[in-house]
């Protein structure tokens, strides 16, 4: 035999031996992708089986008892958290709404000023479109007519003696939600844009010619007063305007501002400004 196979070419030799290395080789592969194959459904097969484990537990829920202790202890902090939450809201709100009486407010008295907001027409004797509330306003004096914050504040500011509060919407102009101010006599709002009520007067000094200017009142009310009520004012000693802060929907007939302004024209002398405002010194008034 060994004769033999020495008698064989060399490259027949290495053929046979090669070939039968390559056969075991196979083998060997094919035993390792079958282990690997096993491997991976085995551990495929053990992640699903602990999967469905921790889903069975998650469905379990809560019970009745648990689920009646939860609802209780919600409702406890939402009874606990409403006072504050409409607080917060109501305030929010009614800051909104004085923010916004105020520009209105202010909006008016720059219309005056400027003459967009006619105060008298031009005939002679004028007509008043803001009416005069105190026809017989002294000039100032230091002996006959002394005039102070201290001692006559209602010479300075609006009090409901003055200027007496709104018992309708006759008289009054009608600020819109695009900032347009409507003459008086405007409350029927066919297209619902009227957001406040403004009530304006004048202070005019006894005597005083056109170029001698004036003091302007202004109140703001809201939209929603209720004229059938009674509509209240600031007096020397009480404020009765709405306040910011506030748990309801606020007092809405109460106004939301009043303003005092001084409208003079470009030749107002000084001699008016003082019979009007009187001194601090108590001297007689001069140009």
């Amino acid at each position: 035999m060994k004769k033999l196979e020495a008698s064989l070419p060399v490259g027949e030799r290495l053929g046979e031996g090669f070939f039968s290395q390559l056969k075991c080789r196979l083998a060997v592969h094919k035993i390792m992708i079958q282990l690997k194959q096993f491997k991976i459904q085995h551990s495929f097969s053990r992640g699903l089986n602990q999967s469905l484990k921790h889903n069975n537990g998650k469905d379990d829920g809560f019970t009745i008892m648990e689920s009646l202790v939860g609802m209780l202890v919600a409702s406890l902090l939402v009874a606990a958290i409403a006072p504050m939450l409409l607080l917060s809201t109501a305030t929010r709100l009614q800051s909104r709404r004085v923010e916004q009486g105020s520009q209105a407010g202010k909006s008016f008295i720059d219309g005056v000023r400027s003459g967009r907001i006619a105060v008298e027409s031009s005939d002679d004797p004028p007509k008043e479109y803001i009416k005069t509330i105190d026809p017989e306003f002294k000039k100032y004096d230091p002996l006959t007519a002394k005039r102070s914050l201290e001692d006559k504040p209602e010479d300075y500011l609006i009090t409901s003696t003055n200027m007496l509060p709104p018992i309708s919407p006759t008289g009054l102009y009608c600020f819109q939600t695009d900032g347009v101010i409507l003459p008086p006599n405007c409350s029927s709002d066919p297209n619902k844009r009227n957001q406040f009520y403004i009530q304006a007067s004048r202070i005019r000094v006894e005597e005083s010619e056109a170029n001698d200017g004036y003091r302007l009142a202004v109140r703001v009310y809201r939209k929603d007063v209720d004229f059938s009520k009674t509509v209240v004012a600031s007096t020397t000693t009480s404020k009765k305007t709405q306040t910011i802060v506030t748990n309801k929907l606020g007092n809405k007939q109460a106004p939301i501002i009043e303003l005092a302004a001084d409208v003079i024209k470009s030749n107002t002398t000084f001699l008016a400004l003082c019979n009007r405002l009187g001194t601090k010194a108590d001297k007689n008034c001069q140009n």
